[in-house]
């Protein structure tokens, strides 16, 4: 069976579509955990989701960010922030898919309050997870 020549072409393009809709591609994951008080040394027991799923490990990103509603701190020292994947998260084929992670904080001074949120972001190669998509929906 022959098909015309735009026939071809248009299956051409459906073909690279489906290929290009499910490759891995670069994707980012967020996540925000706020820690409370003076010298705060917390490793999570539960991890964060990351809601994708990574071909390879991602590299990992965090910025400490005083929440200035209720942080009463003088701004005469730099704080010393640090977050810490502790942990990966993988799927039965050895993909990524969540981290355990940890925090640390020290004002150099223990007078002040304070409430900082550490923005955490995670990015590499992910896969378009379909059976998440189509699980989110129906639990919605």
């Amino acid at each position: 069976m022959t098909y015309p020549p735009y026939e071809e072409l248009r299956n051409a393009q459906a073909r690279r579509a489906d290929v290009l809709e499910n490759s891995a591609r670069i994707a980012r994951a967020y996540a925000t955990y706020t820690v409370n008080g003076v010298g705060d040394d917390i490793i999570l027991d539960k991890p964060f989701d990351f809601g994708l799923t990574f071909f390879d490990r991602p590299k990992f990103k965090f910025g400490p960010v005083f929440n200035d509603e209720e942080s009463k701190v003088t701004f005469d020292a730099v704080p010393q922030c640090t977050a810490c994947v502790h942990g990966w998260v993988q799927d039965d084929n050895g993909y990524w898919t969540g981290a355990y992670v940890g925090f640390a904080v020290s004002l150099g001074y223990y007078d002040a309050t304070y409430v900082m949120d550490f923005d955490l972001e995670w990015t590499g190669l992910a896969f378009k997870d379909v059976l998440r998509d189509v699980e989110a929906r129906l639990v919605d």
